[in-house]
């Protein structure tokens, strides 16, 4: 399967609603100064469709070598700390994706992207979005949970249950996880 990019943003504006006049307006792009609080609900990169000084990404800390996946939103949002991020609403690249794609399995890709928001939850720089960071694990910990269950993967649904609680103790929502996952419930 074939997909560009910027068509693939595109098609989710609803995920991407700050990036929609970019889409549908008279600008040839949009500049965001340090828009950390927009990336922290959805980064909308992938590693081909990003240009970077490299001062910005060494100044950045550069990849994260110990994230097999999820370096570039790691990454993206380490940038997105400190510089400004410029959006062409227009197709640039175009990628293939197949089945064997290390992204194709969405629980994998959530259990690095967990991994990659936990590492930026104990960084100092990142101190004041903790809040927002502890939503972010706590809603892929639960998406986690619900797709190891459906997975009849009950161990690995509680263990992500239990991370969610963690994250929002007070939540309803870890809690009926953990009991379902508990009960073996699908």
């Amino acid at each position: 399967m074939n997909y560009n990019a910027a068509a693939y943003f595109e098609s989710k504006l609803d995920h991407y609603p700050f990036l929609q006049s970019s889409y549908y307006s008279e600008q040839k792009y949009i500049v965001f100064d340090k828009p950390i609080e927009v990336f922290l609900q959805q980064a909308p990169a992938t590693t081909g469709t990003i240009m970077a000084r490299k001062e910005s990404i060494i100044r950045a800390g550069l990849f994260d070598t110990d994230l097999l996946m999820q370096q570039d939103i790691h990454l993206f949002l380490r940038l997105a700390l400190k510089c400004k991020y410029g959006f062409i609403g227009k197709p640039l690249l175009a990628k293939r994706e197949h089945k064997n794609n290390t992204t194709s399995d969405p629980a994998i890709t959530l259990e690095w992207r967990l991994k990659a928001y936990r590492k930026l939850i104990s960084d100092p720089e990142f101190a004041k979005y903790k809040e927002k960071l502890r939503n972010q694990i706590f809603n892929i910990s639960t998406d986690l949970c619900y797709l190891n269950r459906k997975a009849h993967s009950f161990n690995r649904a509680l263990t992500c249950s239990i991370q969610s609680i963690r994250s929002k103790p007070t939540s309803t929502k870890g809690w009926k996880n953990m009991v379902a996952s508990i009960l073996r419930i699908s």
